[in-house]
């Protein structure tokens, strides 16, 4: 018979601890023979799965709310910025930057036959912002008709003076003029 040594049992952290296995002695004996004659039951395949301990640990729900901007947070902003996206869609909103038509009806016709041609549009074009209002007579006539004033900068009212193209007659080009400087042009498409 083997004599227990005094050393303690290996210990391997990665490993569990063996249990302390039980000295042997004549009441073990006779209770594992007690055990042997005992009656045994019979458990099925099922049974045995259910009593076997789960390989996977248990799940332990949390008690801690969930941290802001979890999965229903951005369910909710997905579905609201699809709400606002498609309300976009649905309002115009070329009209809201849309300059006002009353502006660009003529006051008075000055010259009904009145047109600028290529040439006279790419001469006029080549003009300087600031150049005296003779240099652009000198490239154009009279104009086809004279618009309302209307304010460019802070304090400072501009005469507009309207002509028509003489390739595109929807399209005009209108000249600002303040004072006697001129003061730049743009366009203005009619239908």
């Amino acid at each position: 018979m083997m004599e227990p040594s005094n050393s303690p049992p290996f210990n391997n952290s990665a490993h569990r601890p063996s249990p302390q296995l039980p000295q042997f002695t004549q009441s073990t004996r006779t209770y594992s023979a007690r055990a042997a004659r005992a009656p045994t039951k019979t458990v099925s395949p099922q049974e045995m799965a259910a009593n076997q301990p789960s390989s996977q640990p248990p799940t332990r729900r949390s008690s801690r709310p969930r941290p802001p901007g979890g999965p229903t947070n951005v369910r909710y902003l997905l579905a609201g910025s699809s709400i606002l996206a498609g309300l976009v869609l649905m309002v115009d909103v070329s009209r809201l930057f849309e300059p006002e038509r009353s502006q660009d009806i003529c006051q008075e016709v000055v010259q009904a036959e009145s047109v600028l041609s290529r040439n006279e549009l790419l001469q006029l074009l080549s003009i300087p912002e600031r150049s005296a209002r003779s240099a652009v007579r000198s490239v154009v006539s009279a104009p086809y008709c004279l618009m309302p004033h209307v304010e460019v900068r802070a304090g400072v009212m501009a005469e507009r003076e309207a002509y028509p193209l003489a390739f595109d007659p929807e399209t005009w080009v209108v000249i600002l003029y303040e004072g006697e400087e001129y003061a730049g042009y743009a366009f203005s498409f009619h239908q």
